[in-house]
């Protein structure tokens, strides 16, 4: 595992809905590398949306954690 850091404001928020009907979210934040796009499927999609306000200043800490079984 691998532990992420990174912080920045956010440019854009998208609400969408899948061709299943499930809902999701694209968050865009954007820092001095660049924008990086964060993708909220799920039980995260409700519990995070509430941060894709345009303007607002976020900072992300998180882990990345490769998949177990790779075919």
């Amino acid at each position: 595992s691998k532990d992420i850091v990174c912080g920045g404001i956010v440019t854009d928020w998208v609400d969408a809905t899948s061709k299943a009907g499930n809902q999701y979210g694209i968050l865009t934040v954007e820092d001095y590398s660049g924008p990086h796009k964060f993708f909220l499927f799920g039980a995260s999609y409700p519990q995070w949306r509430g941060y894709g306000v345009v303007g607002m200043y976020l900072y992300i800490q998180a882990k990345y954690v490769p998949k177990r079984f790779v075919v």
